[in-house]
């Protein structure tokens, strides 16, 4: 059976979109952030996670993968994930990317 998506509910994804966006905007470019003395690392990482989570809601809702094969949803879902933790590796410990430079 093929999902349909309702009015409401993409208006609510669209609300969690545009509020994560200005609460990730607010935490760096406002400078919130960086006043409160939180660590940069920290930020990234959780910049990173926000942004992860409105991947998840695009690629399921407005991409309207939650209609899709299972198959497609996991691959999807893998591919997020092992991006996610990736850039957040790397954030955490920028060293390692000179192991892959040759550095």
């Amino acid at each position: 059976m093929i999902a349909t998506m309702t009015t409401q509910k993409i208006n609510y994804v669209w609300l969690f979109l545009i509020s994560a966006t200005l609460f990730s905007w607010w935490t760096i470019e406002g400078g919130s952030g960086f006043s409160l003395g939180i660590d940069t690392s920290f930020l990234s990482v959780a910049i990173t996670m926000i942004a992860s989570v409105k991947v998840y809601f695009v690629i399921m809702y407005f991409m309207e993968i939650d209609a899709a094969p299972m198959q497609l949803k996991a691959l999807l879902i893998f591919w997020l994930v092992i991006t996610v933790m990736s850039i957040v590796l790397i954030n955490l410990n920028p060293s390692w990317v000179l192991i892959f430079e040759g550095g």
